[in-house]
């Protein structure tokens, strides 16, 4: 059984949606052009264990859409992220994050150490960590895809611009974009403006190798046999 409230988070109004409240306390965090109907499965399936919590990262899903005056930026959504967890009150916890948000997670952790037990990093987007030579068609292929993605997106064709990002991800393959489930693809599409966000945000933050040796709880990267090279070079690294 999921439920849904709101919190106050660092002024803004943040939705959750949680297990029961049982067990051990495991936050998710979603990427870039989602929101927490990422890990939908993910509550059903532990929910009964774990005290599990999803929530919309400000400007996604349900959660707040600040004033312009107030730019997107992975600092902001790591000190969201601390905040909620120290709003949530249960102690250290454990930490599942994806994509951008295991950016967010890694952020929020550096500064929070005495409140993650655990990190688990499913394709982390950290992209200072590609940066040898070699790195070079990887950053261009990418670059290039996400010329076409804001393309779509000036033109006002969100579903475009997704079905282009689901190229890009798949490895230029359309298979498993049009085989998710109508709602997947509806929570992309509905989120697909913070692509826009994300590339215009202010870098105030610095992550890399050293940063991460410097996280003190366990880590878990996970990628799979088919992740995008872009993600699975980044993932190898942290490894």
């Amino acid at each position: 059984m999921q439920g849904t409230r709101s919190v106050i988070v660092n002024g803004m109004n943040v939705r959750l949606h949680e297990s029961s409240k049982q067990g051990p306390l495991v936050v998710f965090v979603h990427g870039l052009i989602s929101d927490h109907r990422t890990w939908r499965p993910q509550l059903d399936h532990l929910g009964g264990s774990y005290h599990c919590v999803a929530y919309d990262m400000r400007y996604h899903g349900l959660s707040a859409k600040p004033p312009s005056l107030q730019p997107y930026s992975l600092a902001q959504h790591a000190s969201d992220l601390a905040e909620l967890i120290h709003a949530l009150g249960s102690g250290p916890v454990h930490v599942v994050a994806h994509g951008y948000g295991a950016c967010v997670a890694i952020a929020a952790a550096l500064e929070n150490q005495s409140r993650v037990r655990s990190l688990t990093l499913v394709e982390p987007s950290l992209e200072t960590m590609l940066y040898e030579a070699q790195d070079a068609p990887v950053r261009a292929a990418a670059e290039m895809q996400f010329e076409q993605i804001h393309a779509e997106l000036k033109r006002r064709r969100p579903f475009a611009a997704m079905e282009a990002f689901a190229w890009w991800v798949d490895n230029g393959q359309m298979a498993s974009w049009r085989a998710i489930p109508q709602e997947y693809q509806a929570m992309v599409v509905d989120n697909a403006h913070t692509i826009g966000l994300w590339a215009h945000a202010p870098e105030t933050l610095k992550l890399g190798s050293a940063e991460i040796r410097a996280l003190s709880m366990p880590v878990l990267v996970l990628n799979g046999q088919e992740t995008q090279a872009y993600f699975g070079r980044i993932g190898e690294r942290l490894s």
